[in-house]
């Protein structure tokens, strides 16, 4: 029985041989344990005595010769995991099990911190980064609900906390204070009512199909803002993605049969055509700048095509300073600091909701080189 139907009628049933996997499963680890226990003894030094239990040798021996001596240690694994995960309707710690095969991500309930805890280094950047683009540039604040919070029908027995509700717009709220930054509501383009397909089911991160929607309102919040290329999409091969979460409900050799279905999307990319890559302006000594986009992850990984949404919809080229495992406030801070000359027109900082109060962990590759070049 698949995850993305958790409680059906029969699901005993469906659950019957998993559990009489299970008990074959504890049947022979009880029977294997003697030999376990002796096997670890005489690994064991005479003069280690009680030390080594302390120390937690003897521990570190018995879990390898339980593994060598009881491979179906796996699939007991994936039993329990199952159970837990289609009875309980629970993973691992960091992931939530919802209905019809969504998965969340606990990282979008965590409050490690007050909720506007970075408004003022917020707004900062913005004023820094609006220092660089001088009067004429704009900067567009692309504030990513949390997926529990626009795909709250698929929580199943989950309840998102009511303390969150205010900081999506709180966020939202500071680019009022500047002249040139525009935030629009990004809310109805990821829907899973409104726009379903916009973020993956067992995945933390959008769907091309949603990157494509954000990219078309940030163009119309941009205004006449607009470059002069044309770009042609090119669709690529359909991808089958088992997401990100899916590790969380340690499902192991049953993860097939037992967890919730794997995402289909179509990925897709933006090429400048050959005929135009000089424009009418450029022939005047007028070069058109790309956009430059900073972010994380959701702008990072070309799987989702954002940044090949963002070409086709704003008519210009892209330069994409997205850094995953950072957070949105590292990147920005690493493409203030290459001093961003020339300064682009456009500025696109994806900001997903969740890291206003999860600290994410910092990976030892943060970078301000681009992870995208212009076409030529």
């Amino acid at each position: 029985m698949p995850l993305a139907d958790p409680t059906p009628p029969d699901s005993s049933l469906a659950l019957l041989p998993a559990l009489v996997v299970l008990s074959t499963i504890f049947a022979g680890a009880v029977a294997s344990a003697p030999a376990v226990l002796e096997s670890a003894a005489v690994a064991s030094q005479p003069q280690e005595g009680v030390a080594s239990v302390i120390d937690g040798r003897w521990a570190g021996r018995f879990a390898h010769e339980l593994d060598s001596r009881w491979p179906a240690r796996s699939v007991a694994v994936g039993v329990w995991g199952v159970l837990e995960t289609v009875v309980l309707g629970q993973g691992r710690p960091g992931v939530l099990v919802g209905n019809d095969g969504y998965l969340f991500t606990t990282e979008e309930w965590t409050e490690d911190r007050p909720a506007d805890h970075l408004h003022p280094e917020v707004q900062a950047l913005l004023q820094r980064a609006q220092d660089v683009l001088g009067p004429d540039g704009t900067i567009l604040l692309a504030v990513v609900p949390d997926k529990t919070r626009v795909c709250a029908e698929h929580l199943g027995g989950h309840r998102r906390p009511a303390s969150l509700a205010p900081r999506y717009d709180a966020l939202r709220q500071l680019a009022s204070a500047h002249s040139r930054v525009h935030a629009p509501d990004l809310r109805p383009a990821l829907s899973c009512a409104e726009n379903p397909g916009a973020f993956l089911r067992t995945d933390t991160h959008w769907s091309p199909s949603g990157a494509e929607a954000v990219a078309a309102v940030l163009a119309e919040a941009a205004g006449d803002v607009r470059g002069t290329s044309t770009f042609e999409r090119r669709v690529g091969e359909p991808v089958v993605h088992t997401g990100d979460l899916v590790s969380f409900l340690a499902l192991g050799p049953l993860e097939e049969t037992y967890g919730p279905p794997p995402d289909h999307f179509t990925p897709f990319s933006a090429t400048l055509r050959p005929t135009e890559g000089l424009s009418a302006a450029s022939l005047f000594g007028d070069v058109e700048l790309p956009l430059v986009l900073v972010g994380t992850s959701f702008s990072a990984d070309p799987r989702w095509s954002f940044a090949d949404a963002l070409k086709t919809a704003f008519a210009m080229d892209v330069v994409n300073y997205a850094d995953p495992g950072e957070g949105p406030m590292a990147p920005m801070r690493a493409w203030l600091e290459t001093g961003a000359s020339p300064p682009p027109k456009v500025l696109v900082w994806e900001f997903p909701e969740r890291y206003l109060q999860h600290s994410p962990t910092p990976e030892p590759h943060a970078t301000a080189e681009p992870h995208a070049n212009p076409s030529d």
